[in-house]
């Protein structure tokens, strides 16, 4: 297989997760808004975007055989909120959309402080 196919492939795989990492910041501030505006059904739709993009990134990242980067306290938010959402609660879904938001930082300013970390050992 010539190099430029390999280069071809990583960078649809990148590209197609790029794009699913933006609709799941798009889905959130959907839901956001929606839970803002008091609207459950929109809400109730909103997440379930959310975790078809969850699904989507994990099988992107699976197909180019990285580890799932889910941690609990994700996915202990993620099933609050939706265990709030089937319940009708809006109050206690806003509280786990902040949390979650919170843990997803989190998780995010661990990860560029471990790759900052290694990048040091490295050079």
């Amino acid at each position: 297989m010539d190099v430029s196919a390999i280069a071809a492939g990583g960078n649809d795989w990148q590209t197609r997760l790029f794009g699913a990492l933006q609709q799941r910041t798009s889905d959130v501030d959907a839901l956001g808004a929606s839970l803002g505006a008091n609207d459950l059904p929109g809400s109730q739709r909103a997440f379930a975007s959310l975790l078809a993009d969850r699904q989507r990134i994990q099988g992107l990242r699976l197909s180019q055989g990285s580890a799932s980067t889910s941690s609990k306290p994700v996915v202990d938010d993620l099933q609050s909120l939706q265990n709030a959402l089937k319940a009708g609660d809006l109050t206690s879904a806003k509280s786990g959309l902040a949390k979650l938001l919170t843990d997803l930082q989190r998780r995010s300013t661990t990860a560029s402080i471990m790759v900052a970390t290694a990048r040091s050992t490295v050079e």
